[in-house]
Protein backbone atom coordinates (compact mmCIF):
# COMPACT_ATOMS: atom_id res chain seq x y z
CA UNK A 1 0.00 0.00 0.00
CA UNK A 2 2.85 2.39 0.78
CA UNK A 3 4.34 1.75 -2.67
CA UNK A 4 0.92 2.36 -4.19
CA UNK A 5 0.64 5.65 -2.32
CA UNK A 6 4.13 6.64 -3.48
CA UNK A 7 3.32 5.97 -7.13
CA UNK A 8 0.04 7.88 -6.71
CA UNK A 9 1.88 10.89 -5.28
CA UNK A 10 4.27 11.06 -8.25
CA UNK A 11 1.45 10.63 -10.76
CA UNK A 12 2.20 7.07 -11.92
CA UNK A 13 -1.41 6.01 -11.58
CA UNK A 14 -1.23 2.65 -13.36
CA UNK A 15 1.58 1.59 -11.02
CA UNK A 16 -0.38 2.91 -8.04
CA UNK A 17 -3.39 0.85 -9.10
CA UNK A 18 -1.24 -2.26 -9.50
CA UNK A 19 0.24 -2.02 -6.01
CA UNK A 20 -3.03 -1.06 -4.33
CA UNK A 21 -4.61 -4.18 -5.88
CA UNK A 22 -1.76 -6.30 -4.52
CA UNK A 23 -2.25 -4.69 -1.10
CA UNK A 24 -5.96 -5.53 -1.18
CA UNK A 25 -5.29 -9.20 -1.96
CA UNK A 26 -2.74 -9.48 0.85
CA UNK A 27 -5.10 -7.84 3.32
CA UNK A 28 -7.89 -10.23 2.32
CA UNK A 29 -5.59 -13.22 2.90
CA UNK A 30 -4.37 -11.94 6.26
CA UNK A 31 -7.52 -10.36 7.73
CA UNK A 32 -10.44 -11.90 5.82
CA UNK A 33 -13.02 -10.39 3.49
CA UNK A 34 -14.90 -8.45 6.18
CA UNK A 35 -12.04 -6.69 7.96
CA UNK A 36 -11.88 -2.94 8.45
CA UNK A 37 -8.32 -3.17 7.08
CA UNK A 38 -9.80 -3.61 3.61
CA UNK A 39 -11.38 -0.16 3.80
CA UNK A 40 -7.92 1.40 3.35
CA UNK A 41 -7.37 -0.51 0.12
CA UNK A 42 -10.87 0.09 -1.23
CA UNK A 43 -10.53 3.82 -0.60
CA UNK A 44 -7.10 3.96 -2.29
CA UNK A 45 -8.39 2.03 -5.29
CA UNK A 46 -11.35 4.38 -5.55
CA UNK A 47 -8.97 7.33 -5.73
CA UNK A 48 -6.78 5.58 -8.33
CA UNK A 49 -9.78 4.94 -10.56
CA UNK A 50 -11.09 8.48 -10.04
CA UNK A 51 -7.78 9.99 -11.14
CA UNK A 52 -7.73 7.64 -14.13
CA UNK A 53 -11.20 8.86 -15.12
CA UNK A 54 -12.83 5.48 -14.50
CA UNK A 55 -15.73 6.87 -12.54
CA UNK A 56 -17.94 3.78 -12.20
CA UNK A 57 -15.05 1.83 -10.70
CA UNK A 58 -14.17 4.75 -8.44
CA UNK A 59 -17.60 5.02 -6.85
CA UNK A 60 -17.82 1.21 -6.60
CA UNK A 61 -14.71 1.08 -4.42
CA UNK A 62 -15.60 4.16 -2.41
CA UNK A 63 -18.95 2.57 -1.55
CA UNK A 64 -17.23 -0.66 -0.51
CA UNK A 65 -14.93 1.32 1.77
CA UNK A 66 -17.86 3.30 3.18
CA UNK A 67 -19.92 0.18 3.88
CA UNK A 68 -17.07 -1.34 5.88
CA UNK A 69 -16.37 1.85 7.81
CA UNK A 70 -20.01 2.46 8.71
CA UNK A 71 -20.54 -1.17 9.70
CA UNK A 72 -17.43 -1.44 11.85
CA UNK A 73 -16.93 2.09 13.20
CA UNK A 74 -20.18 4.02 12.79
CA UNK A 75 -20.54 7.36 11.06
CA UNK A 76 -18.69 9.50 13.61
CA UNK A 77 -15.20 8.48 12.53
CA UNK A 78 -12.50 10.39 10.66
CA UNK A 79 -12.20 7.51 8.16
CA UNK A 80 -15.85 7.95 7.19
CA UNK A 81 -15.28 11.69 6.79
CA UNK A 82 -12.37 10.95 4.44
CA UNK A 83 -14.52 8.70 2.27
CA UNK A 84 -17.33 11.27 2.16
CA UNK A 85 -14.73 13.79 1.00
CA UNK A 86 -13.57 11.42 -1.73
CA UNK A 87 -17.14 10.73 -2.85
CA UNK A 88 -17.55 14.49 -3.04
CA UNK A 89 -14.54 14.61 -5.38
CA UNK A 90 -16.21 11.94 -7.52
CA UNK A 91 -19.36 14.04 -7.93
CA UNK A 92 -17.23 17.14 -8.50
CA UNK A 93 -15.44 15.37 -11.38
CA UNK A 94 -18.87 14.66 -12.91
CA UNK A 95 -19.86 18.33 -12.41
CA UNK A 96 -22.66 17.22 -10.06
CA UNK A 97 -21.96 20.05 -7.67
CA UNK A 98 -24.99 19.86 -5.34
CA UNK A 99 -24.20 16.20 -4.60
CA UNK A 100 -20.51 17.01 -4.18
CA UNK A 101 -21.34 19.82 -1.79
CA UNK A 102 -23.64 17.60 0.26
CA UNK A 103 -20.94 14.98 0.82
CA UNK A 104 -18.27 17.56 1.63
CA UNK A 105 -20.50 19.14 4.26
CA UNK A 106 -21.14 15.68 5.72
CA UNK A 107 -17.38 15.21 5.95
CA UNK A 108 -16.97 18.58 7.66
CA UNK A 109 -19.74 17.83 10.17
CA UNK A 110 -18.04 14.59 11.22
CA UNK A 111 -14.61 16.22 11.44
CA UNK A 112 -15.94 18.93 13.72
CA UNK A 113 -17.49 16.26 15.96
CA UNK A 114 -14.51 13.91 16.18
CA UNK A 115 -11.63 16.38 16.41
CA UNK A 116 -10.99 18.36 19.55
CA UNK A 117 -11.04 21.82 17.98
CA UNK A 118 -9.62 22.79 14.61
CA UNK A 119 -7.38 20.44 12.66
CA UNK A 120 -5.36 20.39 9.38
CA UNK A 121 -7.94 17.96 7.93
CA UNK A 122 -10.62 20.59 8.51
CA UNK A 123 -8.42 23.13 6.71
CA UNK A 124 -8.29 20.78 3.71
CA UNK A 125 -12.07 20.38 3.77
CA UNK A 126 -12.52 24.16 3.89
CA UNK A 127 -10.25 24.45 0.85
CA UNK A 128 -12.27 21.84 -1.03
CA UNK A 129 -15.50 23.63 -0.11
CA UNK A 130 -13.99 26.83 -1.48
CA UNK A 131 -13.29 25.06 -4.77
CA UNK A 132 -16.80 23.59 -4.94
CA UNK A 133 -18.54 26.89 -4.25
CA UNK A 134 -16.34 28.53 -6.88
CA UNK A 135 -17.32 25.85 -9.41
CA UNK A 136 -20.96 26.58 -8.61
CA UNK A 137 -20.47 30.33 -9.02
CA UNK A 138 -21.19 31.07 -5.36
CA UNK A 139 -18.24 33.40 -4.92
CA UNK A 140 -19.04 34.83 -1.45
CA UNK A 141 -19.16 31.29 0.03
CA UNK A 142 -16.06 30.30 -1.91
CA UNK A 143 -14.09 33.24 -0.51
CA UNK A 144 -15.32 32.51 3.01
CA UNK A 145 -14.04 28.92 2.95
CA UNK A 146 -10.74 29.75 1.25
CA UNK A 147 -10.00 32.30 3.98
CA UNK A 148 -10.93 29.81 6.69
CA UNK A 149 -8.62 27.25 5.09
CA UNK A 150 -5.74 29.73 4.84
CA UNK A 151 -6.06 30.78 8.48
CA UNK A 152 -6.03 27.19 9.73
CA UNK A 153 -3.19 26.09 7.48
CA UNK A 154 -0.98 28.97 8.56
CA UNK A 155 -1.81 28.26 12.20
CA UNK A 156 -1.10 24.52 12.06
CA UNK A 157 1.53 24.24 9.32
CA UNK A 158 3.29 27.60 9.39
CA UNK A 159 3.24 30.34 6.73
CA UNK A 160 5.81 28.71 4.41
CA UNK A 161 4.21 25.28 4.00
CA UNK A 162 3.32 24.05 0.48
CA UNK A 163 -0.30 23.47 1.53
CA UNK A 164 -0.48 27.18 2.36
CA UNK A 165 0.68 27.93 -1.20
CA UNK A 166 -2.18 25.79 -2.56
CA UNK A 167 -4.78 27.88 -0.76
CA UNK A 168 -3.01 31.11 -1.77
CA UNK A 169 -3.13 29.91 -5.37
CA UNK A 170 -6.84 29.14 -5.04
CA UNK A 171 -7.43 32.63 -3.71
CA UNK A 172 -5.54 33.95 -6.73
CA UNK A 173 -7.80 31.91 -9.00
CA UNK A 174 -10.84 33.20 -7.14
CA UNK A 175 -9.86 36.86 -7.66
CA UNK A 176 -8.89 36.13 -11.26
CA UNK A 177 -12.35 34.66 -11.86
CA UNK A 178 -14.00 37.72 -10.29
CA UNK A 179 -11.75 39.99 -12.42
CA UNK A 180 -9.91 41.51 -9.45
CA UNK A 181 -6.56 41.09 -11.15
CA UNK A 182 -4.35 43.02 -8.74
CA UNK A 183 -5.49 40.82 -5.86
CA UNK A 184 -5.12 37.74 -8.06
CA UNK A 185 -1.51 38.66 -8.84
CA UNK A 186 -0.75 39.29 -5.19
CA UNK A 187 -1.94 35.82 -4.14
CA UNK A 188 -0.33 34.09 -7.13
CA UNK A 189 3.00 35.71 -6.27
CA UNK A 190 2.72 34.75 -2.59
CA UNK A 191 2.07 31.15 -3.66
CA UNK A 192 5.00 31.19 -6.08
CA UNK A 193 7.37 32.57 -3.44
CA UNK A 194 6.62 29.63 -1.12
CA UNK A 195 6.82 27.08 -3.94
CA UNK A 196 10.21 28.32 -5.11
CA UNK A 197 11.52 28.11 -1.56
CA UNK A 198 10.15 24.61 -0.97
CA UNK A 199 10.45 22.95 -4.39
CA UNK A 200 12.95 24.94 -6.42
CA UNK A 201 12.22 26.30 -9.89
CA UNK A 202 11.64 23.00 -11.70
CA UNK A 203 8.38 21.75 -10.23
CA UNK A 204 4.86 21.42 -11.71
CA UNK A 205 3.33 23.71 -9.07
CA UNK A 206 5.92 26.38 -9.86
CA UNK A 207 5.13 26.07 -13.57
CA UNK A 208 1.41 26.43 -12.80
CA UNK A 209 2.05 29.57 -10.76
CA UNK A 210 4.14 31.17 -13.53
CA UNK A 211 1.34 30.40 -15.96
CA UNK A 212 -1.29 31.87 -13.63
CA UNK A 213 0.74 35.06 -13.17
CA UNK A 214 1.21 35.42 -16.93
CA UNK A 215 -2.51 34.96 -17.52
CA UNK A 216 -3.35 37.51 -14.84
CA UNK A 217 -1.03 40.09 -16.43
CA UNK A 218 -2.59 39.38 -19.83
CA UNK A 219 -6.10 39.88 -18.45
CA UNK A 220 -4.95 42.98 -16.57
CA UNK A 221 -3.84 44.60 -19.80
Amino acid sequence: SNLGDLYENIGELDKALEYHKKSLEIRKEVYGDDSIELAWSYNSLGTDYLRLGKFKKAIEYYRKALKLRLGKQGEKHEGVANIYSNISSYYDALAKYPEALGYMHKALKIQKEVYDGDNPDIALTYNKLGELYSNMGDYPSSLEYYKKSLELRIRFLGPRHPDVSLTLNNLGCFYHETEEYELALDYYKQALDIQLEVFGDEHPQVATSYNNIANAYTAFE
